[in-house]
C-alpha cells in the first residue's frame, strides 16, 4: 500500500495490537475502527407483521398468535386469488410429510387450517403447527 493510500484505505493497528477509538482490541496490522461504533454490523430489529393473506401484513392481535396463511400457502391445496380462498388438495404427498411428524395427523391439521382459514380466521396459537413449534 503507497503512502497517499493510508487515508483512504483506514488506519492500521500497530505492531502488537491496540485498543481503537470504540474501545475494542485490534490485533497488530488489522485495520482500525475510526468511529466509536462496535465491531459487527447494526442489529435490525423485524416489525413483528407477518403475511396473514397475499401481500396483506399485520402485526399478531395478541402475544403467541401466528398466522394461519404461511402454513398453507406453500402448495399443498389451491388458492383462488378471486375469492381469496384455498380449494382442493394440489399435492396429497408433501400435504402430510413432516420432519417433525411424532404421530400426529399432520395432513388433517392442514386441512383444518385450509378450513379456518375459508372461514375468515386469520390468526392460530403458536405451537399448533409443526412448522411454528418455539
Amino acid at each position: 500500500m503507497e503512502r497517499n493510500d493510508r487515508n483512504r484505505y483506514g488506519r492500521r493497528a500497530k505492531k502488537g495490537g491496540e485498543v481503537g477509538v470504540n474501545g475494542e482490541w485490534y490485533e497488530g496490522g488489522k485495520f482500525i475502527a475510526n468511529t466509536d461504533r462496535p465491531k459487527g454490523r447494526p442489529r435490525r430489529r423485524g416489525t413483528g407483521r407477518m403475511e396473514i393473506e397475499p401481500y396483506k401484513w399485520e402485526v399478531p392481535p395478541a402475544e403467541g398468535l401466528v398466522a394461519i396463511y404461511p402454513n398453507i400457502s406453500v402448495g399443498y391445496f389451491a388458492y383462488d386469488r378471486e375469492a381469496n380462498k384455498f380449494g382442493e388438495i394440489i399435492n396429497e404427498v408433501a400435504l402430510g410429510y413432516s420432519h417433525a411428524n411424532d404421530g400426529a395427523d399432520v395432513a388433517a391439521h392442514r386441512v383444518d387450517l385450509r378450513d379456518r382459514y375459508n372461514a375468515g380466521e386469520r390468526w392460530m396459537v403458536a405451537g399448533t403447527c409443526e412448522r411454528w413449534n418455539g
